[in-house]
């Protein structure tokens, strides 16, 4: 396995797995999906900026039963597929430390943004109720 060199400044860059690098496994973690197209690429541009931490469910031992087996097939899957060396696989119950998270079910909110240098928290918290509706399916996703 080779070693990757780290920017000088690190930054840890959390991706999810499902949905993101793999295909989406619709709530079923019984094997991995096929790589995304580009999805390494994407990790490669990634580690350019800093640190990759792969966060998935599968890893979460309150989610998945066999955790440990999620692991091991996880680095495989990687391996097989010819991701760059040097992704980090999270194993924890909480929200991993990160300086931005990438994941095919996030809403971002950022009420504390200033906008022609004044906040408008209201409206960063409708954006994001609108975009909480459209991912939970309740109006259509092209509004």
């Amino acid at each position: 396995m080779k070693i990757e060199t780290m920017p000088k400044t690190t930054f840890t860059i959390c991706v999810d797995l499902d949905g993101v690098l793999a295909q989406p496994c619709r709530g079923e973690y019984e094997g991995i999906k096929d790589p995304v197209r580009g999805a390494q690429k994407f990790v490669a541009r990634l580690q350019g900026l800093g640190r990759v931490l792969l966060h998935s469910c599968r890893t979460n031992k309150k989610v998945h039963h066999d955790a440990e087996k999620q692991i091991v097939e996880i680095s495989r899957w990687l391996d097989r597929h010819d991701f760059p060396a040097g992704v980090l696989i999270y194993v924890g119950d909480g929200k991993p430390v990160a300086r931005a998270y990438i994941d095919d079910r996030a809403v971002a909110c950022r009420p504390m943004e200033k906008d022609d240098g004044e906040f408008f928290p209201e409206f960063a918290y409708d954006d994001a109720v609108f975009e909480t509706e459209k991912l939970l399916g309740l109006i259509p996703a092209d509004e």
